[in-house]
């Protein structure tokens, strides 16, 4: 949201539950808001520049696959490893004018977007696809194996963990499942 990223919480309430949610970003400045179901919650721009940039790309909920050049916050490590956002969006509006989303997604061959939105309810982990005593969870049309306690990792816990040497204390070591990278995200601000 500028020349630099900030985190911010707006509910403390999930919004996993597959009702509909109007979030509302605004912002003058540095200075905005965010506000889910008119709950507002203030927030200020980090870095310098007050200006927002609407004319380059944006990504909702995943990266083109050709994002080698692409240089991002650590605090979208998730992207990197394809988790992608999984859910419906309707109704968005970009500076006051409303974006057609499934036509944004077909010029860019992005992957996964249908007209409908469709949950598949308890289907997901019928032919428990998790190994090694993974936790297999019910996902928003896919099934999510939590690999917690199991000395293993990957989308379905059958890739051994094991910890490189360049993380030190003040990092998390985050697996990039394509091609085998570990990849350092701060836990805490630099000193």
């Amino acid at each position: 949201m500028g020349s630099g990223t900030i985190k911010v919480k707006s509910t403390q309430n999930k919004v996993n539950d597959g009702a509909w949610y109007h979030v509302d970003i605004q912002r003058d400045g540095r200075a905005g808001t965010i506000s889910v179901n008119s709950r507002r919650t203030p927030f200020m721009a980090s870095g310098e520049s007050e200006i927002l940039d609407l004319e380059g790309d944006m990504y909702l909920g995943g990266l083109p696959s050709d994002r080698a050049n692409l240089i991002l916050p650590t605090e979208l490590w998730t992207a990197m490893l394809n988790y992608g956002y999984v859910g419906c969006v309707r109704d968005l509006f970009i500076d006051g004018r409303s974006k057609d989303i499934r036509q944004i997604a077909e010029a860019q061959n992005g992957a996964g977007i249908k007209p409908s939105c469709n949950k598949v309810v308890g289907k997901q982990c019928e032919s428990y696809p998790c190994k090694n005593r993974g936790l297999c969870k019910e996902g928003w049309n896919r099934f999510i194996c939590d690999c917690t306690g199991t000395g293993y990792w990957s989308r379905t816990c059958e890739r051994g963990k094991w910890k490189p040497l360049f993380c030190m204390r003040a990092c998390v070591c985050v697996f990039y499942d394509c091609v085998f990278v570990f990849v350092c995200a701060l836990t805490h601000k630099p000193m």
